[in-house]
């Protein structure tokens, strides 16, 4: 009786020792994960740690507009402040978040009335939805294989920086259509909740999304482009213009410009079509102005159609809203040319 007594005691005192040895083991691993950068950097940050996230890939982008890196700019160029100041503009900070695309689009169509010009609700979250749910309805429209659907593949799908995933892994071999499947319910997410981890930049908002949403409001975005690493503080920033084509009612009818001559004295920034048979002019006018609004018409066949517009900045992994001074409002004039029959 007391030889299985003692047995049994020493089991239970194995038992236990196993127990405390478990769990030492693992208390230990645990702080050793959380004193890792990795650990980290995967947990949800605080807006203020958003700004000290990795530097992503800097590979070649079939974009217009790169995103470069995951950090946001430390420095402003003073050029560009003096350009934004020649166009009544100023700088307006939004969170780095990972949704900064479209809280930037968002503070600039909340000066246009944002319901008015066709962006459903006021909040970037509806941005983005609204943003998402036109692609799909693009995709219903399409046929497999045509010109279109080839061409909405074209817009969204392309690219190394924040799209590279939809080559790798199970998508490798993936049609189209899965990819695109793919990335909707990507882009249909809250970015911040990938924040700092290395598939944040999949969630981003780019030059493609800008467009898209260009074109399903019916308004002009302009972006103050400074996101090459080789800019100095004191270099220019280039103007680019998403234009939606006021007689298509297709996604992939928008235009995208780079390059917008700035003219400080007369406060504009004009780009010019490839034919150089339109040019879209950017300006400030009060907003109490109706006569704009009247003027957002089907292209004449010469003379000036205009449409609101919106500003926003991007430099390295970064968007801000750019804004009007006090009762003013930017609005795009697209200018189209008589072509002169040529004499013999």
């Amino acid at each position: 009786m007391r030889e299985r007594d003692g047995k049994r005691r020493r089991a239970r005192a194995s038992k236990f020792a196993r127990a405390l040895r478990a769990w030492y083991v693992a208390l230990h691993a645990r702080a050793r994960v959380f004193a890792s950068p990795r650990r980290r950097t995967s947990l949800l940050p605080k807006v203020e740690d958003v700004a000290e996230a990795p530097r992503a890939s800097t590979e070649a982008s079939d974009s217009d507009v790169e995103i470069v890196c995951e950090t946001t700019a430390s420095t402003a160029s003073t050029t560009l402040g003096r350009h934004l100041r020649a166009l009544g503009l100023r700088r307006r900070g939004v969170v780095p978040d990972g949704n900064c695309c479209f809280r930037s689009i968002e503070a600039g169509a909340r000066t246009l009335e944002v319901g008015r010009w066709g962006i459903a609700g006021t909040s970037w979250a509806d941005v983005r939805a609204a943003c998402c749910d036109g692609l799909a309805e693009a995709m219903r429209r399409t046929r497999p294989g045509s010109d279109e659907r080839r061409a909405l593949f074209e817009l969204v799908l392309h690219g190394n920086e924040g799209r590279g995933y939809l080559r790798r892994g199970r998508l490798r071999r993936a049609s189209d259509e899965e990819r695109f499947a793919k990335y909707l319910k990507t882009m249909r997410a809250n970015a911040a909740t990938y924040a700092n981890t290395s598939r944040w930049s999949r969630y981003w908002g780019s030059d493609a999304e800008v467009t898209v949403i260009s074109q399903l409001a019916k308004t002009a975005i302009v972006c103050a482009e400074t996101s090459s690493d080789a800019r100095g503080a004191n270099e220019p920033a280039s103007f680019c213009v998403a234009v939606p084509d006021l007689e298509n009612t297709s996604i992939t009818a928008a235009r995208y410009y780079a390059s917008g001559a700035l003219d400080a004295s007369e406060g504009t920034v004009t780009w010019m079509s490839s034919r150089r048979d339109v040019s879209y002019v950017l300006r400030a006018v009060d907003a109490d102005d109706d006569r704009f609004r009247a003027q957002m018409r089907r292209h004449p066949s010469a003379g000036i159609a205009r449409v609101p517009a919106i500003a926003i900045r991007h430099h390295p992994g970064h968007f801000e809203a750019l804004v009007c001074d006090d009762n003013k409002c930017l609005v795009v004039d697209i200018v189209r040319r008589r072509r002169e029959r040529s004499r013999r």
